[in-house]
């Protein structure tokens, strides 16, 4: 059930996005605490200025960070997120291994707010991220322009721990980096 207490700055009917609960219960909050508890090893040796081209669906593009569609914006019905919900990230290196030579890709939608939550996704298995809840701020204050800067800001931020971590590109992540705090 929606916490009908919380203001929300978006325009239309009140649904359950954006806008968290802030119960317990809400899965938006605990995948986002499980985000900031993974931390990365620093390894900067031999480290290369990463190149962050990756290739979707046989396109090639210049990141790893998409945009959703957001058709869905304020109609979502009132129970349409499960109460203490696995964080994807968790669950996510299993979903690799069980795919493991099927061709088939992963795209992570789940709290992406930085370059540097979009690096963990991508360290777990992703093939590509997609950035909504991340974006709508920028994109209601400032238009288009708020959107490319957030979205060049978390490029940089991508490929800043790439560097860190002797990433050259984005098929050459390593899941040994990530330690959980």
């Amino acid at each position: 059930m929606t916490n009908t207490n919380v203001k929300s700055p978006w325009p239309g009917p009140a649904g359950l996005i954006p806008v968290t609960s802030g119960r317990a219960d809400d899965a938006n909050l605990i995948n986002r605490a499980y985000l900031d508890r993974l931390m990365l090893e620093m390894r900067v040796i031999d480290s290369v200025e990463p190149d962050l081209k990756t290739t979707i669906l046989g396109s090639t593009f210049t990141s790893p960070i998409m945009m959703p569609a957001f058709s869905h914006l304020n109609k979502v019905g009132e129970n349409g997120r499960i109460p203490y919900g696995i964080p994807p990230l968790m669950v996510l290196p299993e979903i690799k291994k069980a795919l493991a030579g099927s061709g088939i890709e992963i795209y992570v939608d789940c709290s992406m707010d930085t370059g540097y939550d979009a690096y963990k996704a991508l360290a777990l298995g992703a093939d590509a991220v997609s950035v909504g809840r991340g974006i709508l701020s920028p994109l209601l204050k400032e238009g288009t322009k708020g959107v490319e800067n957030k979205v060049r800001r978390m490029n940089e931020e991508l490929s800043e721990l790439m560097i860190y971590t002797g990433v050259q590109d984005t098929r050459s992540f390593d899941p040994t980096v990530i330690h959980m705090a």
